[in-house]
């Protein structure tokens, strides 16, 4: 739960440059005065992020005597960032340590927040060298319009349920009238996390065993890593099935509920990407929870909490000590594949 206390590092008047489009989003999404200034303020942030700040946050960590390491970004999002103090947990992590030097922050049992920006990248070579001492080393510190930006190794506690169980459908999703087939043509189909084929592969024509004891075969698949969706064939759309609304915003510290199969959880959300205009495979639009699921949630349908409509779906965790929710975005989703999605 974000605390009251977490708010008051949050700005009070929106962005003095705030683009049109937040605010019509916001309306539309009916946040209320609150969410709307972290949305506002997390497109701000986002928007500002410039190859320049990337790069110079980048460096501060990986920098050796050989020079910086490549990496490759796995996400980035805006909105609040939790951290524990050096004072609460003698084991300085990096994102603490370098949040005790960023202002404004706010505490609240025994918890600390900030807002700014999260930037994820791909962890280096595991040796037990570098895994000794790489959550302790603090880099640079680099800010935005006086937000921080942090940069930390992205590892991603995955939650798909190991095979043959199967693979949990998230909704029905049909082609659009205009989408192009760069595979096998169908008609309905489920949406899975792409994460979930891991042990089978990431072709299409792959038989995929489904926790209703079926198998679907996939047909539509990023041909990258970055969305973690994939499609299967179901044949036909069940008559019970209804359209479903992709939220037009969601903000950081909005209430949503997870759909696993077994129970539902519910969640807040931290840290937000949700691109209005970019739907590619170039950059993944994620969302950040404070609360995370278990084994075998992979792929639940993530909704915002009492609206209804879809937010995105569940992906797994970044473990650790704190660890947090890790979703895909459904707008990211539908507009990628060329879908419209049912529940």
């Amino acid at each position: 739960m974000i605390p009251d206390q977490a708010w008051e590092v949050v700005p009070p008047n929106l962005p003095t440059d705030v683009r049109p489009w937040v605010l019509r989003f916001a309306e539309q999404a009916e946040l209320g005065p609150r969410e709307t200034r972290s949305y506002a303020w997390s497109m701000h942030l986002l928007g500002r992020l410039n190859d320049q700040a990337i790069t110079t946050a980048i460096t501060g960590v990986l920098t050796t005597e050989q020079g910086p390491r490549q990496v490759e970004i796995t996400d980035v999002t805006a909105g609040f960032i939790p951290f524990e103090r050096l004072v609460h947990n003698p084991k300085r992590s990096l994102r603490g340590a370098r949040m005790e030097l960023a202002v404004p922050t706010a505490d609240s049992d025994g918890r600390s927040f900030t807002f700014g920006i999260v930037i994820g990248i791909t962890p280096p070579e595991e040796t037990d060298e570098r895994r000794a001492g790489e959550d302790v080393v603090p880099s640079q510190v680099v800010s935005i319009d006086g937000f921080p930006v942090v940069v930390e190794y992205r590892r991603i506690d995955y939650t798909a349920p190991p095979n043959p169980v199967g693979a949990t459908a998230t909704c029905f999703a049909k082609p659009r009238a205009n989408k192009r087939f760069f595979g096998p043509t169908w008609s309905a189909g489920v949406v899975i996390a792409r994460h979930s084929l891991k042990k089978l592969g990431f072709s299409t024509g792959i038989a995929v065993p489904m926790t209703s004891g079926t198998s679907y075969a996939v047909v539509d698949i990023d041909s990258s890593t970055t969305i973690d969706a994939a499609i299967l064939d179901c044949g036909t759309m069940p008559p019970h099935a209804r359209p479903l609304t992709i939220a037009a915003a969601v903000a950081s510290g909005a209430n949503v509920n997870v759909r696993t199969v077994t129970s539902n959880f519910s969640a807040q959300v931290l840290r937000i990407n949700d691109h209005p205009s970019y739907y590619g495979n170039l950059i993944a639009h994620r969302l950040f929870l404070d609360t995370v699921g278990v084994k075998g949630d992979s792929g639940s349908l993530v909704v915002r909490s009492p609206h209804g409509d879809s937010a995105g779906l569940y992906m797994g965790n970044t473990g650790g000590a704190v660890p947090e929710g890790l979703v895909q975005s459904m707008r990211q989703i539908s507009n990628y594949f060329e879908v419209d999605l049912f529940d």
